[in-house]
C-alpha cells in the first residue's frame, strides 16, 4: 500500500513540476517579446505589447494593480539623510 501512496505522489509531483514549467516558458516568451519591442519601439510600443497579452479582465485588473502600485513607489518621497 505504501508504494502506491508514493506512486501517487510522485505523480502529483511530475505534474506540479511540468505545469510550472509551461508557465515559466510562456512569461519568459512574453518578457522576451516585451523587450524586443521596446528596444524596437520604445516604451510605448512595449506598453501595447504587454497590454495585448492580457486577455482576461482579472489579467488586465492585474496590469494596471501593478502600474499604480509602480506610480505610487516613484511618487513616494525619498528621505535623504544627511552624512
Amino acid at each position: 500500500m505504501l508504494s502506491k501512496e508514493w506512486a501517487t505522489r510522485a505523480a502529483v509531483l511530475a505534474m506540479v513540476a511540468l505545469t510550472g514549467c509551461a508557465s515559466m516558458e510562456s512569461h519568459d516568451k512574453l518578457a522576451t517579446q516585451v523587450q524586443a519591442a521596446n528596444t524596437a519601439g520604445g516604451p510605448a510600443v512595449a506598453l501595447k505589447q504587454l497590454e495585448a497579452s492580457a486577455t482576461t479582465d482579472d489579467a488586465r485588473k492585474a496590469l494596471l494593480r501593478e502600474r499604480d502600485t509602480r506610480q505610487e513607489r516613484e511618487d513616494a518621497p525619498v528621505a535623504i539623510t544627511p552624512l
